[in-house]
Formats: structure tokens, C-alpha cells, sequence
């Protein structure tokens, strides 16, 4: 399996995740702000809390309005480390998502009556889910794919210092997923020694791809 598929098999992954923690979000949000009492003394409610069925209402619309902020900002592209990067742009999400929310309610669930406090409460769950599941996406890609699977086999086209630095960056596992299989030489042969197996020449290169089984392809040489 080449690395590209498992990397949309884990998006898809991450989708259903984002979904199911939206949406348990708003449900535990709910909990917290009318049942739990926490926040009895921080936050005044007149009359009746508003029906859980409202909020199960939302949670479809809420949950299309995450998820397509979350693709906007680029949070569906796998990455090899969840960085402080991650963290600002599911940051940048929340609030885009949390504004876009309360508007569309206001225009299509005006007739229901909806807590603040549970909307800012789920967005800031939400946070902190979507950061915890891209982190054991990343973690679970590592493991899968030490045992060999979604790994990439690479030929890289031509010698020359690009083409060490970058083989040799594979093999330092700077590039995970790819696993460099050889070199195809271009139409210059190399006047020295290659340090890395040699598969063959450029004019043979469709047969090459087929005998050593090459999911990528790298061009060095110009």
C-alpha cells in the first residue's frame, strides 16, 4: 500500500473522528451548563433550559460547518508531526466555525432558543478533541507504518548532490513513508562511484518501475 492511500484512509479516519467529537461535544457541553450544576454560581438562566432535542437539531449542522472550516484551513492533510501549526489553525477553525454557527442558527433555528455557554463550551471541547485525534492519527500512522505498510518505494531519476541529499534523507527517516529502492541513471552516467543500489538507466525506465514494484518516482536530474 503506497503512502498517499494511507494517508486517505486516515483522512477519512480523521472525518468520522471530527464528527463523532462535535457532536459529543455539544451533548457534554449541554451536561456541563444544565446538569451538572458547575456553573450554577458563574452563569444566570431564567426559566427552563431549552430542550436537549434542540441541540440534537444542531449537531448535524454544526458538524458540516467544522468540517468544512477544519478542510478550509488545510487540518485534512496529514502530517508527519502535529506542531504548534496544528494547534493555531484548529484555534483559527474553532472561532471561524463558532461565528458561522450562531449565524446560521440565527437564520434557520431562530424559533428555538440555544445557550451561549453551550456553544462556546463545545467549540472549546472541540479544541481540544480535534487536537487529541490528529495527534493519535500521527502516532497511528508511525506504527503502521513501521511494520512496512503505507510505505512508498522510490526510484529517484539521476545522480547528483541533490540526489544524495535526498536519499540520504530518506534513509535517515526525515521523509516517513518513503523508502528509497535505488537510483536510475540519466542519460549522463555518473563519473564516480554511487553509493546507493543502482537499478538500471533511464531509457528502461517503464520496465524498471514494473520489476522493482516503484510507487514514486523523484527526478534530480535536470
Amino acid at each position: 500500500m503506497p503512502n498517499r492511500i494511507l494517508d486517505q484512509l486516515l483522512v477519512a479516519l480523521t472525518i468520522l473522528f471530527d464528527a463523532c467529537f462535535i457532536g459529543t461535544s455539544v451533548l457534554l457541553a449541554y451536561w456541563i451548563r444544565f446538569e451538572s450544576g458547575w456553573l450554577q454560581m458563574v452563569v444566570i438562566h431564567k426559566g427552563e433550559p431549552p430542550p436537549l432535542a434542540y441541540y440534537f437539531q444542531l449537531i448535524p449542522l454544526m458538524t458540516f460547518i467544522w468540517i468544512l472550516t477544519l478542510r478550509g484551513v488545510g487540518l485534512y492533510r496529514i502530517r508527519e508531526d502535529v506542531a504548534l501549526e496544528t494547534v493555531l489553525n484548529i484555534l483559527k477553525a474553532s472561532i471561524i466555525a463558532l461565528i458561522a454557527t450562531l449565524s446560521a442558527v440565527f437564520f434557520l433555528y431562530h424559533q428555538h432558543e440555544y445557550s451561549r455557554w453551550v456553544m462556546i463550551l463545545s467549540c472549546a471541547m472541540s479544541l481540544a478533541f480535534l487536537f487529541l485525534s490528529r495527534l493519535a492519527i500521527q502516532r497511528l500512522k508511525a506504527a503502521i507504518q513501521r511494520h512496512g505498510i503505507g510505505v512508498s518505494r522510490i526510484a529517484v531519476v539521476g545522480f547528483n548532490a541533490t540526489t544524495q541529499q535526498l536519499v540520504g534523507a530518506m534513509q535517515r527517516k526525515t521523509y516517513n513513508g518513503y523508502r528509497p529502492v535505488g537510483v536510475i541513471l540519466g542519460e549522463q552516467p555518473p563519473s564516480h562511484p554511487i553509493p546507493f543500489s543502482v537499478l538500471g538507466e533511464f531509457m528502461d525506465i517503464r520496465n524498471l518501475v514494473q520489476k522493482h514494484q516503484i510507487n514514486e518516482v523523484f527526478i534530480t536530474s535536470p
